[in-house]
């Protein structure tokens, strides 16, 4: 079965869309709808149009279906009898047909009427309108539209004009100062205490310095020669490592480098290489001063040191003082602390702070020293894993701290002003024990008697412009006259809506006049 398929866009009309169709015979056409963005009207909706559009097909020969018809349409297509689908797959689901388009036919009507009367009544015209009512409608038009006018004036003098009265009400000048401690895991304020809270954080670093302590240590072993002396008739043979001491009482060792033979008679010597058994300054000893052998040599062998030995030497080597653990300590824990403080305070909101000498090492994890104290090293290192806590104060608790205070020393018939209360808090804060830190609030405000922006506003409305702040000083409590501004300027009365009279009250209208 042969199929055309015509794809319409948003321009197309009837004219466009019998051109797609062309003369083809085919057996069915199906006729696609765009899908509508937003704004977009998708073409063909009237049924003139499709009815147009059935009838070319069914010249063609051809059964119409439409697919993605808009809602319209497809209520079109149902009382026409014109098949509709989702998709085009769709239509290749199951046998279909539309009907054939019927043609129009236009019949004579032989009720026409021939009197005029009649015909103008048939074709729905007006009889002729009286001349005196056509001459009244130029006045009465006239008429309507100054009244029109008069009223959109009336109504534009009563919304549009407005006003701005500013007064100045008598004020007290307070200042409090009260001295508050923030203490951790309070559960209210009390008097002159406001809760806080901890936060903290695990930091590590690392850290070195120079040793300042010495460390004797003996490297050079002092050397020398011996002579060895044969006490027996028979040759002997004194062994490399054999040890021999002096006898003045330090019984300082030496060892012998290389063996010895002596001749098989008594008296017979020879001459050998001895070393300090332990380096230093020790084993310089005198002359003569070596003349005992140990262990089985001692009966066999008379030994002496015709010279002094030589060589032994100490060397002065940097050390860990006790002094440098403490002060490495103390120098990582700043570092740790600053950090840490660093940390916390970046994640506060702004409505939050924390005192920096409130920051401390509330835990060690580990304190690692490369060396002890006493031991030989050049540069001392540390490394250290610890938590830093500090307390948070939250501002609102302090603020709502100062307003008490103010509040309490305001004098009768006034109120505290709002906008007028301002705090600041002493830069130097006393870190307490448990983590509690004490500070001095300052609070500042204004006190003036409570007048009801809404009682003015009703006091001088629709009052002449002259006599108004007169009015305004004499009712309420200011100590000047208000200043008033009326827009636009050449009105003389105030404004009869109330609320189109604003009114700024204190501190409020010092703002706006920037004094």
């Amino acid at each position: 079965m042969r199929e055309q398929i015509i794809h319409l866009d948003f321009f197309d009309d009837y004219h466009s869309t019998r051109d797609k169709l062309g003369w083809t015979r085919v057996d069915r056409v199906l006729v696609v709808w765009p899908k509508p963005g937003w704004g977009q009207v998708p073409p063909l909706q009237r049924r003139l149009d499709l009815t147009l559009v059935h009838r070319h097909a069914s010249q063609l020969g051809a059964h119409l279906g439409f697919v993605n018809a808009p809602d319209m349409v497809a209520d079109h297509a149902v009382e026409m009898r014109i098949p509709t689908f989702n998709s085009v797959e769709d239509s290749h689901l199951f046998n279909w047909s539309s009907r054939v388009a019927p043609h129009g036919r236009r019949e004579p009507d032989g009720r026409i009427p021939t009197d005029i009367a009649a015909a103008r009544n048939y074709l729905g015209m007006r009889p002729p309108v009286a001349r005196w009512l056509t001459l009244l409608r130029r006045p009465a038009s006239l008429l309507l539209t100054a009244g029109a006018l008069t009223a959109v004036g009336a109504m534009l003098m009563v919304a549009l004009p407005t006003a701005e009265l500013r007064l100045q009400p008598e004020t007290q000048q307070l200042t409090a100062s009260i001295k508050l401690e923030a203490v951790p895991g309070l559960d209210a304020a009390t008097d002159r205490t406001i809760p806080a809270a901890t936060h903290t954080v695990e930091v590590s670093a690392s850290s070195e310095t120079l040793t300042t302590a010495t460390f004797t240590k003996a490297e050079e072993f002092a050397t020398g020669n011996v002579l060895l002396t044969n006490r027996t008739g028979q040759a002997l043979r004194v062994p490399a490592g054999s040890v021999a001491r002096t006898t003045d009482g330090s019984a300082i060792k030496f060892v012998l480098q290389q063996d010895v033979s002596l001749a098989a008679r008594a008296g017979a010597s020879g001459e050998g290489t001895v070393r300090a058994l332990n380096p230093g300054p020790a084993g310089n000893v005198g002359a003569d001063l070596i003349n005992v052998m140990e262990g089985y040599l001692a009966d066999l062998v008379v030994v002496g040191n015709p010279a002094a030995l030589a060589g032994g030497e100490v060397k002065q080597l940097p050390a860990v003082a006790p002094g440098d653990l403490k002060r490495l300590q103390q120098l990582l824990e700043a570092q740790l602390l600053d950090s840490g403080y660093t940390q916390l305070a970046a994640a506060l909101p702004a409505s939050q702070f924390a005192p920096q000498n409130s920051a401390r090492i509330s835990r060690v994890f580990e304190a690692t020293f490369s060396n002890a104290a006493g031991e030989p090293a050049e540069v001392l290192s540390l490394m250290m894993r610890a938590a830093v806590s500090v307390t948070v104060v939250d501002e609102q608790l302090l603020h709502a701290a100062g307003l008490q205070e103010l509040a309490a020393r305001v004098g009768p018939e006034l109120v505290l002003l709002p906008d007028s209360v301002s705090y600041s808090r002493s830069t130097e804060v006393l870190a307490l024990a448990d983590g509690r830190v004490a500070f001095t609030l300052t609070a500042r405000g204004t006190a003036g008697p409570q007048i009801d922006a809404r009682l003015v506003q009703q006091a001088v409305r629709w009052q002449p412009i002259a006599q108004a702040p007169e009015l305004i000083y004499q009712v309420f409590p200011i100590v000047k006259r208000p200043t008033l501004t009326v827009w636009p300027a050449w009105i003389t009365r105030t404004p009869w809506l109330a609320w189109r009279t604003r009114v700024l009250i204190g501190a409020e209208s010092d703002a706006r006049t920037g004094s």
